[in-house]
């Protein structure tokens, strides 16, 4: 990743679509994803995470959209009161209802990384467990 990548740390006309949009009708629903880890070799996506402060709830429309995805790859929940040092309460998303108010949901506690160098470590893992298993199901060891 270059510098200028690396350093980009959000889009104000992104946000601005998407506050635009919460304003169309309320029968649009709708969320978005904090962070989608993908893999260069193979090409592959990895996981997802949604970042939450500590007590924030999983939506309706989160656990529409994390039912599909958990799916295809794993769904973490990441949760700190402080994004900039953690620590981070990483969860896997299991599986949810969106139909009751509010909706129901089960999350797996996995870890608590101290700080962002432990999340590094274990975001290799994962991404090295991914491979693993992506190599196997293609039949390459």
């Amino acid at each position: 990743m270059d510098e200028a990548k690396q350093n980009l740390k959000g889009s104000p006309s992104r946000d601005t679509f998407k506050f635009m949009h919460k304003k169309l009708s309320r029968r649009l629903y709708g969320c978005d994803l904090d962070y989608i880890c993908v893999d260069k070799y193979p090409y592959r996506i990895v996981c997802f995470y949604d970042y939450k402060s500590q007590y924030e709830a999983i939506t309706f429309s989160e656990v529409i959209a994390f039912n599909v995805l958990k799916d295809l790859v794993p769904v973490f929940i990441v949760r700190s009161r402080n994004p900039e040092t953690g620590p981070f309460v990483i969860f896997k998303y299991e599986g949810g209802d969106p139909s009751p108010e509010p909706p129901t949901y089960s999350l797996t506690l996995l870890r608590q990384c101290e700080t962002w160098v432990d999340f590094q470590q274990w975001e290799e893992q994962i991404r090295l467990e991914s491979k693993i298993i992506s190599q196997a199901l293609n039949g390459k060891t």
